[in-house]
């Protein structure tokens, strides 16, 4: 679990960067809309439990991060087992 801490804190840094620049329209014209009605509770549902289960409603490349987080459970299991066995 201590691995899930150390990845949130980022993740919720960097969302947070990014929806504040989306607020400012810092990305272009109408960046704002697409976080239109969205809160700073929705963004910290994103950073702490959305993308890690494979949802990215506030950026689209954090949809790779859920997979890279259980691989990395799965080559401990694997690690762990053959060093068992």
């Amino acid at each position: 679990m201590r691995r899930y801490f150390r990845l949130m804190i980022p993740v919720l840094m960097i969302l947070s960067i990014y929806y504040t620049c989306m607020r400012f329209d810092l990305f272009g014209k109408s960046t704002y809309n697409k976080i239109k009605g969205k809160g700073f509770g929705d963004l910290l549902w994103a950073a702490m439990l959305e993308t890690w289960w494979g949802g990215w409603s506030f950026m689209a490349p954090t949809w790779t991060l859920g997979i890279e987080f259980w691989a990395t459970f799965m080559i401990y299991l694997i690690a762990l087992t053959g060093h068992n066995y």
